[in-house]
């Protein structure tokens, strides 16, 4: 079981092709920003269920595929109205499946061979939520009755999909198992402009040190265990080695993934115990370093692999949930610049000594400069 979310700019593109969606509109002083959220979950059916959603799925992949066909005989986005479209359809998604027609007929204007790799979509009239399971209505010359299958919902996950409104399901199959992504609508309420008493706390991403925060009230705190991480990157590195000497597919592809999810987990739980810290000092701004070109910054393969976007956009949509402004600022020199004098240090190791008497952990240092850096 999963859960996933994400954020990006409002597109159609992103859209349909799972991602969220996100966009702002300014109202008097506050921001008010519409975000996107995605639950991701297993499916747990039966073999006669997993038929009926293999069976729609190559029924509304061949539908899809026939508006696309008619829009590129036509050379361009033609009307189609919803009784044309095959009654084997679920009535309330057809206008989901026109837009993602439509979607895919300018992507392939560029792009050829692109696939849609989702099984079918849902719109939220299509569907209906109770406890832990989900009944899937169809069209009516498909299936009469909703399909009715069990969801692996947590319960973070249920007070989600109680606390905001759910837009559209969409069902895909990843290896051997059927997951549903619930795309949720949100909103949150950031002030734009800056208040006099505004405690503002700058963060300072890396390998060693995970993330050091530093508030502009001067508290201090270090989040994750770097060491830890290492070690269970080396762990599952050395697991995934063996299995390819070992000449197993099988076990080879189910551990594939493990690093990946590893990580992303890491960054799910540092970014949330970042926001909580900053919602529990009663931070309104979270200042980031707008970090570019990571690969030609560092040479080694861990660093290259550092997921320090992930760990920044996991940061942005946690704190705009609760209400907290993130801002990026330009990196340049935050890491050697002393706060007290200015004065440019290279520095060697974990500790940062000045010549002034200044002397302090490297990386809180660099949260220091970050909270008071210019914007990017």
């Amino acid at each position: 079981m999963f859960y996933e979310l994400h954020i990006g700019f409002f597109n159609f593109f992103y859209d349909f092709l799972g991602f969220s969606e996100f966009f702002t509109y300014v109202y008097k002083c506050k921001e008010v920003n519409l975000m996107y959220l995605t639950i991701k979950t297993n499916l747990k059916i039966t073999p006669w269920a997993m038929d009926v959603i293999q069976r729609y799925g190559i029924i509304y992949h061949k539908e899809f595929e026939r508006l696309i066909h008619l829009y590129q005989q036509a050379g361009k986005i033609i009307f189609i109205g919803y009784r044309e479209i095959n009654s084997e359809i679920a009535f309330h998604s057809k206008e989901q499946l026109i837009r993602l027609a439509q979607t895919f007929y300018e992507i392939r204007k560029k792009h050829a061979t692109a696939q849609y790799h989702r099984l079918f979509v849902l719109s939220a009239r299509s569907f209906q939520l109770k406890d832990d399971e989900v009944l899937m209505e169809f069209g009516r010359g498909f299936m009469k009755y909703p399909l009715r299958c069990t969801i692996l919902l947590n319960d973070h996950q249920k007070q989600m999909l109680r606390q905001h409104e759910v837009l559209r399901m969409d069902v895909c199959k990843e290896n051997k198992y059927y997951v549903v992504r619930f795309i949720l609508k949100t909103e949150s309420i950031l002030s734009q402009h800056t208040q006099e008493n505004e405690i503002s706390m700058g963060i300072d991403l890396g390998m060693k040190c995970p993330a050091v925060c530093y508030t502009s009230d001067g508290k201090i705190k270090f989040v994750g265990n770097g060491r830890q991480m290492k070690y269970e990157f080396r762990r599952i590195n050395l697991r995934y080695r063996k299995l390819q000497k070992s000449n197993n597919p099988v076990k080879l592809k189910n551990y594939g993934h493990k690093l990946h999810n590893y990580k992303k987990h890491i960054d799910h739980c540092i970014s949330k115990d970042i926001v909580m810290y900053a919602k529990q000092q009663n931070v309104t701004v979270i200042r980031l370093e707008k970090l570019l070109n990571l690969q030609q910054k560092f040479h080694r393969h861990d660093m290259i692999c550092w997921s320090y976007q992930r760990l920044a956009n996991y940061i942005e949509y946690k704190a705009n949930l609760e209400g907290i402004r993130v801002e990026y600022v330009n990196p340049y020199l935050t890491t050697k610049r002393c706060p007290k004098c200015g004065k440019i240090n290279n520095v060697k190791g974990r500790d940062y000594i000045c010549n002034c008497g200044f002397h302090k952990h490297r990386d809180l240092v660099g949260a220091m400069n970050i909270l008071h850096a210019p914007k990017a």
